[in-house]
């Protein structure tokens, strides 16, 4: 199973919460937003100096 960027959560909820586990050998999940994200990884995305470190991204 391939699970991509978003696509990842609802691939994870399916294998450990609805069975998918005994149907599926492997999971792929290039992308996954599996762990959040932190408020530099955010600030990083907006163009300019929004980082709290003072440069820009």
């Amino acid at each position: 199973m391939v699970g991509h960027s978003q696509g990842g959560m609802p691939a994870r909820h399916y294998l450990k919460n609805l069975g998918g586990a005994a149907k599926v050998g492997k999971l792929i999940g290039p992308g996954p937003s599996n762990h959040g994200a932190t408020l530099d990884g955010i600030t990083e995305l907006r163009p300019g100096p929004a980082r709290r470190d003072g440069f820009s991204a």
